[in-house]
């Protein structure tokens, strides 16, 4: 990946720490893009084909957190969502 020059040094404060992370991070990065590649094509030829596909170990961990911590707020929160509704 090519990246391009700073262009709005005011972002600087609040992007810097995530260009710096993201520069940390290249060209160390787990997923094979040759197999990811395989898998597109694959998947474009399905007739049901997923509606959501992640790719990559990492991926796959990151949304499993995602998830988890979406269902605890659910959880938390399903209180209040069905104080909502009409009194029965």
């Amino acid at each position: 990946m090519i990246r391009g020059g700073r262009s709005i040094p005011d972002y600087d404060a609040t992007f810097g720490p995530i260009r710096a992370a993201r520069l940390a991070r290249q060209g160390k990065q787990i997923g094979d893009p040759a197999r990811a590649a395989k898998v597109i094509l694959d998947v474009v030829e399905m007739p049901d084909p997923p509606p959501n596909l992640l790719l990559g170990s990492d991926a796959l961990e990151w949304m499993r957190a995602k998830l988890t911590a979406f269902s605890r707020s659910v959880d938390e929160w399903a209180p209040t969502s069905m104080s909502t509704d009409f009194p029965e």
